[in-house]
């Protein structure tokens, strides 16, 4: 399918399968990943593709979160005024 119309997707999903994960279908670019993967293997960390998704999360996470700036600006503040 994908050779004859690379432009058509499939729809992304999203399937609960406990309380705290889910089943997750989405379209990604190949390279994208693979770069995270292999970052992630040049520090000696776990490189499956669902715990390079789950830390590529926390790291965006981290830097866009309001309520993790906030936090993060906190301990900022607290360190230099010690």
């Amino acid at each position: 399918m994908a050779r004859r119309n690379p432009k058509t997707r499939t729809p992304d999903k999203l399937k609960p399968i406990s309380e705290d994960e889910a089943q997750v279908t989405i379209t990604v670019k190949t390279k994208k990943i693979q770069r995270v993967q292999a970052i992630l293997a040049q520090k000696g960390k776990a490189s499956t593709l669902s715990d390079s998704v789950d830390l590529a999360f926390d790291y965006y996470l981290d830097r866009e979160d309001p309520v993790r700036k906030a936090k993060r600006a906190k301990r900022k503040r607290s360190v230099c005024t010690e």
